[in-house]
């Protein structure tokens, strides 16, 4: 059953109050009448006895008489860009839209100015849209293709500071082309108000494709986790072992920078004591964490927000229970769904306490932060942390004859976690943080691979049977262990946990 249609009132420039809403896909707009007439205590009266018309069918739309252009004007009709330009401050005025949306819609608007910019309003046709259609889909085969074969298609871009710099280049999807044409249907219909046009030209949408949403099988997975081992200990720098080594052996600079992986200068530097004489000296650029944090993410199902938001006072290691709860959506966090308590799995649980040995953090501080102690960000850990780790795992996965990972995004992992516990026969949609269980079962619960050889690499993954795994995460008190039935949740300022004994 379709869900009643609310509407929202809107005040023009001219003073009309109007009800907008949408209707069998249309955008329609009601008027109720001028504010010298109404009362600002009558409007949602007049608003909900006019939506309930609609929902029952009872309302009629108003056929549009189009604006008939006179036969004296001589001037043409303005092209699309100059009218494009024109409406987007008309809109962007009379609605008073915030800097974000005035930016998106600049983008939608943007998207058939190429192609269209400098034809007359009167002289757009469906064939014109429809080729513009086909150039886009086009360029976007054409991106793809060029970074496929390792020689990607550069643009030029203006940063914050107004630098110019190099990106690569990006095709629209079919979701983003549609956007561009309901706003050029928009811009349309606004020209056949104003005059410029009779007839509208018809817009066929393009059907939009499943989206892809990856995954892991359990023994990509290792792979996974190994890579991220291997790049953890191929980019350590110096420890209290490697000191020693290197103010005991009489081999040159050069030759222990090449042994360790460090550089000579560096190695001089500890010689003659300028560093790690008292405390440890400051680590490599690349020695970040990695495995903590793509362990949390594949045995946790925490979004990269979240991950990046987990701090010290979160990570309960006595208690073998991880809390996490939903960032930026203040409407989550009032729910049940934006809190929740993960139970640690063993090989979890192990990762991260060797991960609070070698990188400590405070109790207010990020957990898994970056190697000066800063909270990550999700730019981070997908170009920092995932993406090499992906690249890593694919040579790993061809040295096991095994199918290499097609596209992975820090959401496959979370993907990933849900198709674990639906494997292990567990509801994951409080453990995913969902308020509606179809979320997870039509969107991320995937068919991964149940040989007998996949269960079993899915066992070494975990660290336990899958009896214990399944144990684990269906005990009671999961999402609100300090909670009674029938009591509210503690607050989320003065949540704490107890003291590890």
């Amino acid at each position: 059953m379709a869900r009643p249609r609310t509407g929202h009132l809107h005040r023009t420039t001219q003073g009309m109050w109007v009800v907008k809403f949408m209707l069998n896909g249309q955008r329609f707009t009601e008027p109720l009448g001028h504010e010298s007439e109404l009362s600002e205590a009558s409007l949602p009266h007049l608003r909900d006895a006019l939506m309930r018309r609609v929902n029952n069918g009872e309302w009629t739309p108003r056929t549009p008489v189009p604006r008939p252009i006179p036969a004296s004007r001589t001037e043409p009709a303005p092209t699309y860009r100059v009218y494009v330009t024109r409406k987007f401050h008309d809109w962007c005025l009379e609605a008073g839209v915030a800097p974000e949306a005035a930016t998106d819609l600049r983008w939608k608007l943007s998207i058939f100015l190429d192609a269209l910019g400098e034809h007359p309003l009167d002289e757009i046709t469906e064939r014109m849209i429809d080729l513009a259609k086909l150039e886009l889909l086009a360029e976007r085969a054409a991106v793809e293709a060029a970074a496929r074969d390792g020689h990607p298609i550069m643009e030029t871009a203006v940063g914050r500071g107004g630098r110019p710099y190099q990106r690569r280049k990006r095709g629209l999807d079919r979701n983003s082309i549609n956007k561009g044409l309901k706003t050029l249907v928009r811009v349309l219909e606004a020209a056949r108000r104003d005059g410029h046009i009779i007839t509208l030209p018809g817009v066929e949408y393009l059907k939009a494709r499943r989206p892809r949403r990856s995954f892991l099988h359990p023994v990509q997975i290792r792979a996974f986790l190994d890579a991220g081992a291997r790049l953890e200990q191929r980019n350590r720098g110096l420890d209290w072992e490697k000191v020693r080594h290197i103010r005991e052996f009489p081999k040159s600079a050069v030759a222990l920078a090449k042994e360790l992986g460090v550089s000579d200068v560096l190695v001089g530097k500890v010689r003659r004591g300028e560093l790690w004489s008292g405390e440890p000296g400051p680590r490599n650029r690349n020695d970040i964490p990695r495995v903590a944090i793509l362990t949390t993410l594949v045995l946790a199902g925490a979004r990269a927000d979240e991950l990046c938001g987990i701090n010290g006072h979160h990570v309960d290691l006595a208690g073998r229970r991880l809390r996490i709860h939903r960032q930026g959506h203040r409407e989550a966090l009032k729910s049940e769904a934006g809190f929740r308590m993960v139970p640690m799995l063993p090989a979890l649980h192990e990762c991260l306490i060797d991960h609070r040995a070698g990188w400590p953090y405070a109790p207010e501080g990020p957990a898994l932060g970056t190697r000066t102690g800063r909270r990550n960000t999700p730019n981070n850990l997908l170009q920092r942390i995932v993406t090499p780790a992906y690249r890593e795992a694919n040579v790993i996965l061809a040295d096991w004859g095994e199918e290499p990972i097609a596209h992975l995004t820090p959401h496959s992992l979370r993907r990933t976690f849900a198709s674990i516990l639906a494997t292990l026969d567990i509801g994951p949609r409080q453990l995913m943080g969902h308020e509606d269980y179809r979320t997870t079962a039509e969107v991320y619960e995937q068919d991964i691979d149940d040989s007998a050889t996949a269960l079993a690499a899915l066992e070494t993954i975990m660290g336990c049977s899958l009896t214990e795994a399944h144990d684990t995460f269906s005990r009671r008190g999961v999402l609100h262990p300090f909670c009674t039935p029938g009591t509210k949740k503690p607050a989320e300022a003065g949540f704490t946990f107890p003291p590890e004994t």
